[in-house]
């Protein structure tokens, strides 16, 4: 094993040492976490006591600080791409605002810049002038004060490193309902899913009623039957027994949960992302990618330039390396985005799995650096979990991207339906109302013509009298 490992470090010596390393962007998966669905007592399906739901848990913190050590072993110690001690305009971070994302990237990064004197981060003797001033301290006491601070900017030599939010996917109303809609609709037509939906409940539906007291002829559907594997990987990837709930249905543990993954990659592959459209992996995909283009590009024509002072890059807008902290939903949306646009296989979609990563790297020929560089002259490699699935050159990258993502046009007609259809409805509506209004004037314009006519004809029936009394006098006299 040893020489084989050695073989292939020999391999990537001979054939990488051309190539210089220029950008790279990891998209990974909270870590292990707490189930979604728990009842009032905190219980998830198969009866496993929580505190919270969804919330990260110690063994998800854990494998994210292992992942922050892969990849600082990968991009530091390998590749010497990025600095051991964080540099602001090396690194950028985000997270989507949701907490097992937040506290999965300070874990990881925890790994990535490890607790370590020597890569502690200390303070100068400027910053001593900084730091001390807001403690309440005698005179005498600021000798040590000052010892204090000289030993390490925060307790354990920690290195804190800013996250920012990002907007993973538009989450108006109008636009979660759209997605829930084509995902029922898929449910209904999609073979592998009606066929999971009949083998578990010919396995299991009877049993389960009878646990649930449920009546003997309620069926399954996908939907309510994803909470049992969801709770299945939550619980057995914190070592928790689970054997009672199958004790008390007489179901078979290892065939229930032997399908659990089954049941998740169906669930991304074909429920959530199956339409044939393809409007959910565009509405999931667009806003990301275009984020991470800019990326890309922006360091692509640093490197062609020449790269910009540190002043120019105080806005953090284009660092040699990003990482965001996800969801298995967005690394989901990312796999069935090149299934579908680059040609790769279905069967190379896999269930995003707690920590997984995606990840690309930008390089280039070092040996061309002299010469004018263009975008066709930088490869873009994509990884998923370590296996390269696809090694492009940037500028076809790119053109394959931007030809089939949304411009915000489509992504507002997906949301809100063809602005155009609207906006003839809401002209129709003007005009009716003005319409209305001219209606309106001319009814109280003839109302009041009428009043006016009946007036001026009682006053000519009240003259006529008037007159006929005078004569009749007359006659009389």
């Amino acid at each position: 094993m040893f020489l084989f490992y050695l073989f292939i470090f020999i391999l990537n010596i001979i054939f990488s040492k051309n190539e210089k390393l220029i950008f790279v962007e990891l998209l990974s998966r909270h870590g292990a976490r707490a189930p979604i669905k728990l009842n009032d007592a905190g219980l998830d399906i198969l009866g496993v006591k929580w505190n919270n739901t969804g919330e990260l848990t110690s063994v998800g913190k854990r494998m994210e600080y292992l992942l922050g050590v892969y990849n600082r072993h990968r991009y530091i110690s390998e590749y010497g791409f990025i600095s051991p001690r964080f540099e602001p305009h090396q690194l950028v971070v985000y997270s989507s605002d949701i907490n097992r994302t937040l506290l999965s990237i300070t874990s990881q990064l925890q790994g990535f810049y490890p607790i370590s004197k020597e890569i502690g981060d200390t303070l100068n003797e400027e910053q001593y002038e900084t730091a001390f001033p807001p403690f309440n301290i005698s005179f005498e006491d600021i000798e040590n004060k000052i010892n204090d601070l000289n030993d390490s900017a925060l307790p354990n030599y920690m290195t804190v490193i800013p996250i920012h939010f990002i907007a993973l996917k538009n989450t108006t109303t109008e636009c979660t309902q759209k997605v829930t809609n084509i995902n029922i609709n898929n449910a209904n037509t999609k073979k592998t899913i009606i066929d999971f939906v009949e083998d578990f409940n010919k396995k299991f539906a009877e049993k389960l009623n009878i646990r649930f007291n449920r009546t003997t002829e309620t069926k399954y559907n996908f939907s309510l039957i994803l909470p049992f594997y969801d709770a299945a990987v939550a619980d057995l990837t914190e070592g928790n027994n689970i054997t009672n709930f199958f004790l008390n249905t007489s179901i078979d543990k290892n065939t229930f949960i032997e399908k659990r993954y089954e049941a998740l990659t169906i669930n991304f592959r074909d429920f959530i992302f199956g339409d044939d459209n393809n409007e959910v992996i565009l509405f999931y995909d667009t806003p990301l990618f275009r984020h991470m283009i800019n990326n890309m590009k922006r360091k692509i024509e640093d490197d062609i330039n020449g790269n910009p002072s540190l002043k120019n890059v105080s806005d953090f807008s284009r660092p040699k390396m990003v990482i965001i902290s996800a969801h298995d939903t967005t690394l989901s949306a990312f796999e069935m985005f090149f299934i579908r646009f680059f040609g790769l296989k279905f069967e190379q979609f896999e269930f995003p799995s707690y920590t997984s990563q995606i990840s690309f790297e930008i390089t280039r020929d070092d040996n061309i650096a002299g010469k004018k560089l263009k975008y066709s002259d930088y490869k873009v490699s994509y990884y998923f979990n370590d296996k390269l699935l696809l090694n492009i050159t940037f500028d076809k990258f790119v053109e394959k991207i931007e030809k089939n993502l949304w411009n915000n046009e489509k992504m507002d007609r997906f949301c809100f339906g063809d602005k155009k259809e609207s906006e003839k409805i809401e002209a129709t509506l003007i005009i009716i109302i003005i319409m209305g209004f001219i209606i309106l004037i001319l009814v109280i314009a003839i109302i009041f013509f009428l009043i006016k006519l009946t007036q001026k004809t009682d006053n000519d029936m009240f003259g006529d009298s008037e007159k006929d009394n005078r004569l009749l006098n007359d006659d009389k006299k």
